[in-house]
């Protein structure tokens, strides 16, 4: 069975590639697989990108997800677009575990 975990050596790498993939603004999202490739990670897969986006999310980073027409990853360019993303996650969060998660209360704060 294959690890869904990025080797700690690697993550460092891993996150800045991806900083330097993301797009500025929802109309830019890319998919997971797409930014995993362009990372030179293709074989990490989806899973792991997901997995290192919510680390750049928790280290203050406003990353959002778009499930909408364009799907994908981008950086939040506008505070429309952090405070959806804040409103899904929120949602996402609230359902699953019943608490608020901290990173998103300060992407919130950080928006207004």
């Amino acid at each position: 069975m294959m690890s869904n975990r990025v080797p700690h050596r690697d993550r460092p790498e891993f996150k800045r590639r991806l900083l330097q993939n993301l797009a500025y603004g929802k109309a830019r999202a890319k998919k997971g697989t797409l930014l995993a490739t362009q990372c030179g990670y293709e074989s990490k897969g989806d899973r792991k990108t997901r997995m290192m986006i919510r680390e750049l999310i928790a280290d203050g980073i406003p990353i959002a997800a778009s499930t909408g027409k364009v799907k994908g990853y981008f950086i939040a360019e506008t505070t429309e677009e952090v405070h959806a993303y804040i409103e899904q996650e929120g949602s996402r969060s609230m359902g699953r575990r019943g608490e608020k998660l901290p990173h998103l209360e300060r992407s919130k704060e950080d928006a207004t």
